[in-house]
């Protein structure tokens, strides 16, 4: 059963910022079958607000990594004050490179919230990641950076599903949702 409630409480606790919204990520994530998001990733999870969306969206676990270590911490605490603990595990890694991630693929879906240049450069990883049929869930990116993004997705085997726009201080933030063919 799904969580209807997408608000999340957050300590950020590092200095990093997210740039998409929230709650837009969570419209996205909402939208998705649960069924096809069975096993769910979210890499460069920063302060863990992804991880814990999809915990308590769908009431089961979700595993997270940052290369942060700082991040990792906050993680693990921002699971706590929403009550979904024990349904979220953070790990330090660099992308999808970590043993625990690692052993842990193929993924139903992988959700990253970081910035187009580093997106790009985990696709290959993202794909190795995930079977046919398998989705990202790409965030962080302005709306002029997500066609170059499109094109390094498809020479990796993805398309294009859907994607939100959202305008914040002045600029326009895409998600994109890709499944791989």
């Amino acid at each position: 059963m799904k969580n209807e409630n997408p608000w999340i409480a957050i300590c950020p606790g590092i200095k990093r910022q997210t740039v998409t919204s929230g709650k837009t990520m969570y419209q996205m994530l909402a939208t998705l079958e649960p069924r096809e998001t069975a096993n769910a990733v979210d890499v460069g999870c920063g302060s863990g607000i992804l991880a814990i969306a999809m915990a308590k969206l769908w009431q089961r676990p979700v595993i997270g990594g940052d290369d942060d270590a700082q991040a990792v911490d906050v993680a693990r605490q921002n699971a706590g004050l929403n009550g979904v603990g024990d349904l979220c595990r953070f790990v330090q890694a660099s992308g999808l490179d970590a043993p625990e991630l690692e052993t842990r693929a193929p993924y139903d879906l992988i959700v990253a919230n970081i910035l187009a240049g580093p997106l790009a450069e985990l696709s290959q990883s993202f794909a190795s990641a995930l079977p046919p049929g398998g989705r990202v869930l790409l965030s962080g990116l302005l709306v002029e950076q997500a066609a170059p993004l499109l094109e390094v997705y498809g020479s990796r085997g993805f398309t294009f599903e859907r994607r939100i726009d959202l305008e914040t201080g002045g600029a326009w933030w895409r998600t994109l949702l890709l499944r791989r063919l």
